[in-house]
Formats: structure tokens, C-alpha cells, sequence
């Protein structure tokens, strides 16, 4: 795989963007319960009947979020890492007067041994195992697992990560593995309509729906620096 600059990981977004017009206000769950047929003969209590082909057009469109959402989801994996540290001692607290009444805690008297543990999300770029995540998922770990959708777990090593822009790459030892496609973020505009997928907490994966509110933010103080990112 070539190497990935910062450039190319701030001008472009994964995921997939739709633009859409109109305003979303009805409940599409109680449409797909009646059947998804024409409501011409529906009255409202302010005695307005709703126009049949505004609803039928509102139903395609969320048949088209599940079509998105059947697509891009066998790409999304689970990651969770591990990272060991050692709290160095304090000669202090080193002392056997002291050592007598505090014993060995953590920081103090001999090394300890911690161990941390970080979830996250990926997803699939390509079928011979390249990963997206945040870089701050997997960032200082000293081991990485990856389980796909279908539950398969693998090994993950990290080949290239970026922290202002928060995006790492990492390789699985797998092969024909479902993907999702790039977009470029160019192609975004404020108010377009985006999904989000993840797999949070190790829960099958989840869907959202959101809205671009700004493009291009940064110099927002915080733990992780965010540089020329896109909320929503």
C-alpha cells in the first residue's frame, strides 16, 4: 500500500454523503407498518389530506438508507487494544519506613505493572485487510485485535497514522474481505445529509443519521488537537 500523507487524510472524509431536500417530519417506521401504500384517502385533524406521492417519496427514501446501510456495514469492524505501562517508583517512597504503611502502591515503592484496555471502530478500505480508525484508538498500544462482522478476530498492526487529523491505517492478514468505498471531502457542503456507522462498546454495528454543520474546523483546544476536521 503506498503511503498515505497527511494531505490526502485532511482532504478526504470515508463514509458516503447524501444531498438531499425536503424536510424529514414523519414517523417512516408507521409507514412501512401500513404497508407502504398510497395515503391519499389520510386526513390530518386540521382536516389537510396528505399528498400521497410527497409520503411514497419520503418511503424510498428511507429504503434508501437501508440500502446504504446494508452496503457499507459488513465493512465495519470492532477494534479493541491493549496497552501496558509501567508506573515508575518514587526513591521516596522507597524507603522501608515508609514501605511499612503504604506498601507497594502504584507509583510508589517497586515498578508496577498496569495494563489498559481501548475500544473503537474501524473500517475496511480495501479486500487484502487495510483498516481506518481514529488514531487515538489505537495510539501507544502494544497489541491490536480486529473482529470483522462476520466475528472472524484478527491480529492488527499499525502501518501509518496521522494525530492532528486523528486517522490511522491498519493491516489485518486477511484477504476478500467486504470494503467501503472513499469520498472526497470536497464534494461536501454544509447541510448535506451523512451516516455514520460504528461498532461501539462491541455492539453490532450502528447507524446514524446526521447533518454537516461546518467544514474545515480547527483550532480547537483539547486533548487530541483536531486539525481541518468535519462536524456534524
Amino acid at each position: 500500500m503506498p503511503r498515505l500523507s497527511k494531505q490526502f487524510f485532511r482532504e478526504n472524509f470515508l463514509g458516503l454523503s447524501l444531498t438531499l431536500v425536503g424536510v424529514l417530519c414523519l414517523v417512516l417506521a408507521s409507514m412501512m407498518y401500513m404497508g407502504h401504500h398510497t395515503f391519499a384517502n389520510i386526513v390530518l385533524a386540521d382536516g389537510q389530506a396528505l399528498d400521497g406521492p410527497d409520503i411514497d417519496q419520503l418511503v424510498q427514501l428511507n429504503k434508501a438508507y437501508e440500502r446504504i446501510a446494508k452496503a457499507v456495514t459488513p465493512s465495519v469492524v470492532y477494534i479493541s487494544t491493549t496497552q501496558v505501562l509501567t508506573v515508575q517508583q518514587s526513591p521516596f517512597f522507597a524507603d522501608p519506613f515508609f514501605r511499612r504503611f503504604f506498601g507497594n502502591m502504584p507509583g510508589f515503592g517497586i515498578p508496577q505493572r498496569q495494563v489498559l484496555h481501548a475500544l473503537g471502530s474501524g473500517v475496511i478500505v480495501s479486500p487484502d485487510g487495510y483498516i481506518v480508525t481514529n488514531n487515538h484508538v489505537i495510539a501507544h498500544a502494544t497489541d491490536i485485535e480486529v473482529t470483522l462482522s462476520d466475528k472472524r478476530n484478527f491480529k492488527a498492526k499499525v502501518v501509518g497514522a496521522d494525530k492532528p487529523s486523528d486517522i490511522a491505517v491498519l493491516k489485518i492478514d486477511a484477504t476478500n474481505l467486504p470494503m467501503a468505498a472513499w469520498g472526497n471531502s470536497q464534494d461536501l457542503h454544509v447541510g448535506d445529509i451523512v451516516m455514520a456507522f460504528g461498532n461501539p462498546f462491541g455492539l453490532a454495528s450502528t447507524v446514524t443519521r446526521g447533518t454537516v454543520s461546518a467544514l474545515g474546523r480547527s483550532g480547537i483546544e483539547g486533548p487530541q488537537n483536531l486539525e481541518n476536521f468535519i462536524q456534524t
